[in-house]
C-alpha cells in the first residue's frame, strides 16, 4: 500500500421567474411527460416509487392539473420539454382511481371524447374486431404447425470485453459519472499527479471532448449525479492533502458550484446516490482509515452524519440495489478486505442496527469500483501491487460469480467504473505502476427482441 496522504447548454425552462416547480420536480415532470410509470421514475433516478408518487402529487398541485396529460401539456406549453414537429409526443397513459401513478385505464362513460375521436372510434372498433374474428378462425382452421425448435443463445461464445476510443489523457482512480447518455471522466491521478481535467465520451459519436475543468485537482474521489448535477466530494489534491471540499458540476451549461464542505476531510471513501441524497462511506482522512457515513441533502446544501460502518475501510466499492446499499471489500490496517456490509436507510431512519452482512468476496480487493445492471452488481478494480478483481454479485441469490475473461482485453486496476445501458465502461487505471488511457467496456447484459402482438390499447 502507498504511504501518506494515502495508503496508496442551457436549462430547458421557460418563465423562470414563474416556473413553481424545483429542480428535481422539473426532472420528473419531464419523465412524467415523456411518458414513464412511476415505478420507470424511481428506477432511473434511485429513488423509492413512494417518493415518485409524493413528488407527482406535489407537481400536480403546484401546477394546478389532475392528469399526467395535463401535466404533460402544461411541461409542453412551459418549454419544459420540447415536441418534435417529425413526429407527434405520445402523452402518458392515465391512472386509475386519480392515483398518479401511470397506471393503465380506459375511458368510462362520463369521459369526454373530442368530435374528431369520434368519427373514428366506432370504425376502428369494428375493424378491430374483424380483425380479431379472422384471426381466430384462421387458429381453428389452420393445421397445426410443426414444432420448431428455439434458435440457441450463448453469451460466452459473444466476446463481452470490447475496446472503445481511449481517454484523451492517461489516468487513475477518475471520478466518473453518467448523464443523458454521456460518460463524464473528471479528475485522477494523471503522470504528473493530481488532474482537475474533466472530459466528456459521446458512445454514438464514439468521441471525446474537454470540458471546464473541476475547480480542485484531485485524485481518489468519486461522483454520483443527483438532479442534473454531478457531485464530486473530498479527494487528494497536488500537495498530498486530502481535502472537504464539494464541488457540483452542471453539464447541461458546462460550469461548476461549490457545496458545502465535508464534515471532516475524505479521500478513497465510497460514493452513492439515494432518494436524491448523496451517501458517503468510510474513507482515508490523510493518517487513518474512517468508518463514519455522512449524508448530504442537496436541497438544504448541508451534510449529516448517519450510523457509522461496522469497521473502519477506504477504497471499497458501493452499489445500491432495492434501495439498500452494498458497501464491498475496500482496506485498512491490515490489507485488503472481502466483506461485504449492507447499510438499510430505512432502519437507521428508524434509529435500528442499520447494517446487515452478505456472502463476502471471493477474493480480498481494494481500490475497487461498483456499478449496477438489473439489480446485479458489478466490482471491477484491485490495487496494482495485489490481484485484480471482476466480478458480478446477485443478490437474490447471495451470490458471486467471476465476470467472464478475455484473451484481448484487461481491465486496468484503479480504474473508474459506470454502467450506461447493458455496458460496463472501465475507464483509465493502472498499467505498470503508471496512468493508462484504456477505456474497455463489459457486456454485462443481453437483449433479445420479441414480437408481440398488441391490443392496441397502451
Amino acid at each position: 500500500m502507498p504511504e501518506n496522504p494515502g495508503p496508496g447548454p442551457t436549462e430547458l425552462r421557460a418563465e423562470p421567474e414563474a416556473n413553481p416547480l424545483s429542480e428535481r420536480e422539473i426532472e420528473i415532470l419531464k419523465l412524467v411527460a415523456s411518458g414513464a410509470a412511476n415505478k420507470e421514475i424511481a428506477a432511473q433516478l434511485v429513488i423509492s416509487p413512494n417518493t415518485v408518487k409524493v413528488h407527482v402529487r406535489n407537481i400536480f398541485a403546484k401546477i394546478g392539473v389532475q392528469s399526467r396529460t395535463e401535466a404533460a401539456v402544461y411541461a409542453i406549453k412551459h418549454g419544459i420539454v420540447s415536441v418534435s414537429n417529425e413526429a407527434p409526443t405520445a402523452l402518458p397513459i392515465e391512472p386509475i382511481d386519480g392515483d398518479p401513478g401511470g397506471a393503465l385505464s380506459t375511458p368510462t362513460a362520463g369521459d369526454s371524447v373530442e368530435p374528431q375521436q369520434r368519427q373514428w372510434l366506432m370504425p376502428a372498433m369494428l375493424v378491430a374486431a374483424l380483425v380479431v374474428f379472422a384471426i381466430a378462425a384462421w387458429r381453428l382452421l389452420s393445421p397445426t404447425p410443426a414444432p420448431v425448435a428455439a434458435p440457441t443463445f450463448d453469451p460466452v461464445a459473444i466476446e463481452r470485453w470490447v475496446r472503445h476510443a481511449d481517454l484523451p489523457t492517461a489516468v487513475s482512480a477518475p471520478a466518473v459519472a453518467a448523464y443523458e447518455n454521456q460518460i463524464f471522466v473528471i479528475g485522477g491521478e494523471a503522470a504528473d499527479g493530481p488532474t482537475a481535467a474533466l472530459w466528456r465520451y459521446d458512445p454514438t459519436a464514439a468521441t471525446w471532448a474537454a470540458q471546464s475543468p473541476k475547480p480542485t485537482a484531485v485524485t481518489d474521489s468519486q461522483a454520483v449525479v443527483v438532479g442534473g448535477r454531478i457531485y464530486v466530494p473530498g479527494g487528494r489534491d497536488s500537495t498530498g492533502a486530502v481535502v472537504r471540499a464539494l464541488e457540483i458540476y452542471n453539464p447541461r451549461t458546462d460550469t461548476w458550484e461549490i457545496g458545502a464542505d465535508l464534515p471532516a476531510p475524505r479521500s478513497g471513501y465510497a460514493l452513492v446516490a439515494l432518494e436524491g441524497k448523496v451517501l458517503l462511506f468510510g474513507g482515508w482522512d490523510g493518517s487513518d482509515f474512517r468508518s463514519e457515513v455522512f449524508e448530504y441533502l442537496p436541497d438544504d446544501d448541508r451534510w449529516q452524519v448517519r450510523t457509522q460502518l461496522p469497521t473502519p475501510r477506504a477504497y471499497a466499492a458501493a452499489a445500491v440495489v432495492a434501495g439498500h446499499v452494498f458497501v464491498i471489500g475496500g482496506a485498512d490496517q491490515t490489507g485488503p478486505l472481502s466483506d461485504t456490509t449492507i447499510y438499510i436507510p430505512e432502519a437507521d431512519a428508524a434509529g435500528d442496527t442499520p447494517w446487515d452482512t452478505a456472502t463476502a468476496l471471493p477474493m480480498p480487493g481494494a481500490y475497487l469500483n461498483a456499478a449496477t445492471v438489473a439489480d446485479t452488481i458489478l466490482v471491477v478494480g484491485g490495487a496494482p501491487d495485489g490481484a485484480a478483481v471482476a466480478y458480478s454479485y446477485n443478490p437474490a441469490d447471495d451470490a458471486w460469480t467471476p465476470l467472464d475473461a478475455s484473451t484481448d482485453v484487461e481491465p486496468r486496476q484503479r480504474a473508474g467504473v459506470i454502467v450506461l445501458g447493458p455496458l460496463l465502461h472501465v475507464l483509465g487505471g493502472v498499467e505498470t505502476e503508471t496512468p493508462s488511457a484504456q477505456h474497455v467496456s463489459y457486456q454485462a447484459m443481453f437483449i433479445s427482441f420479441m414480437p408481440v402482438l398488441e391490443s392496441g390499447e397502451r
